[in-house]
Order: structure tokens, then C-alpha cells, then sequence
């Protein structure tokens, strides 16, 4: 399911997947340099996190210098098991 909705608006249609089977939530970031702003940030992820605590939080930062907004992510709810710089 891929789904363009920002802020918390979202969590009606990201609990719909995790109770349809959903393992994991993969959430694309972008900080509107690297590339287009979609509006999803750590606020959601924590939020997500908080609401599905047993499903597995992949997190893409499409943004300038993503190693400088990691801890942020990892503070959110994000494991640090699946981080790659993009080019």
C-alpha cells in the first residue's frame, strides 16, 4: 500500500495495514531540497511507533546531510539497523 498522506492524519490508513497484515511500515522522508517535501517527519514516525510497537519502522531520509537527523529518528521510534547514505 502506498499512500501520499502526511501528519497524523495518516494513522487511520497506517493502522488499516498493520491489521491487514502489514510487517512493516516503510515511511519516505524528504525535506524539500534533496528532494520534494511530501510532509512526513519524525513527529509521525513517533507516532506510528507508539501505535504499532510490534511492527518493524523503515525509514527512507531523502534529504541533505540524513546523518545529521538520524538520532532524531531513532529518538521517534526508528531502529538504526537500516541506515544507508543515498547519492
Amino acid at each position: 500500500m502506498e499512500m501520499h498522506t502526511s501528519g497524523r492524519a495518516s494513522l487511520p490508513y497506517l493502522a488499516a495495514a498493520v491489521d491487514g497484515g502489514a510487517d512493516w511500515l516503510h515511511f519516505s522522508v524528504q525535506d524539500g531540497v534533496f528532494v520534494p517535501k511530501m510532509g512526513i517527519g519524525s513527529p509521525i514516525v513517533a507516532a506510528a511507533r507508539d501505535a504499532f510497537p510490534n511492527t518493524v519502522i523503515d525509514v527512507k531520509l531523502g534529504c541533505t546531510d540524513p546523518e545529521n537527523r538520524i538520532a532524531e529518528f531513532i529518538k521517534a521510534g526508528f531502529g538504526d539497523e537500516n541506515v544507508k547514505k543515498t547519492y
